[in-house]
């Protein structure tokens, strides 16, 4: 793949055939075979812009840091109003005891 006809984040990666099939693969949105590339040309390249590149391109299949602490967040948020709920909801709606009577007809 010529460079002028990468993305603009991989137009500086080195030319190589095995990294452009990952740029394409990435441009297909198959990450998971993006994933399992890069970490192929990792082990196996001996150049070392090759192995930037392919560490580069399946860093961008992940989550950012933003993006997990947004979750870690959402997920306080959701636990800490549900407890709220929970505790609340017992004050105004008191359980009735084992030993109560039903109502009269």
């Amino acid at each position: 793949m010529p460079s002028e006809r990468r993305p603009p984040f991989a137009r500086d990666y080195p030319a190589d055939d095995e990294l452009d099939a990952l740029v394409a693969l990435f441009e297909a949105g198959n990450y998971r075979g993006v994933r399992r590339g890069a970490a192929r040309i990792d082990a196996s390249a001996k150049d070392e812009g090759v192995k930037r590149a392919a560490r580069d391109l399946r860093s961008r299949t992940g989550p950012s840091r933003f993006q997990l602490y947004l979750l870690a967040v959402a997920a306080l948020l959701v636990t800490l109003l549900s407890a709220y709920e929970i505790v609340e909801h017992d004050k105004d709606h008191p359980r009735p005891s084992k030993n109560a009577l039903p109502p009269h007809s």
